[in-house]
């Protein structure tokens, strides 16, 4: 499976209908269906080298996805819809991005505001910052 380009990768997040799906550097495929950045924020926790040199594929990405990504290590990413602040981050980094649509911030569930994590880090640039206001959110919801 180490042959897999991100345009496959891609065919597989919308055939499967994930929310995310990250190729390790290795070749390996994960597959995510949880909503928001609840996914690669457990990654991030729990199996951090998973994003070491991956190509991940995600349903929306915005600036608080875009520093976990950093973080992780990521090479490449696709978005179905990214925020301008995340593609900006990503691409400040010398992150590879591909996306379908950009929007200027992600937005709640209800499309009724920003989504409460992009709205918090909306002014950070600094992934390892934006870490912090995640892990801060994260932990006030427990």
């Amino acid at each position: 499976m180490n042959h897999l380009q991100m345009k496959d990768i891609i065919q597989i997040l919308h055939e499967g209908q994930f929310s995310c799906v990250i190729k390790k550097s290795d070749g390996e495929i994960f597959t995510f269906n949880q909503r928001g950045i609840k996914d690669l924020y457990d990654l991030s926790l729990r199996i951090p080298k998973i994003l070491h040199n991956a190509m991940v594929a995600d349903k929306v990405i915005g600036k608080a996805a875009a520093a976990l990504l950093i973080i992780g290590g990521v090479k490449a990413v696709y978005a179905d819809v990214i925020s301008t602040s995340a593609l900006t981050l990503l691409l400040n980094f010398g992150i590879e991005v591909q996306y379908l649509n950009k929007t200027f911030a992600v937005l709640n569930r209800d499309k009724t505001n920003l989504c409460p994590v992009e709205k918090l880090c909306i002014y950070e640039d600094s992934p390892s910052k934006i870490i912090e206001i995640i892990d801060s959110f994260i932990n006030l919801k427990k």
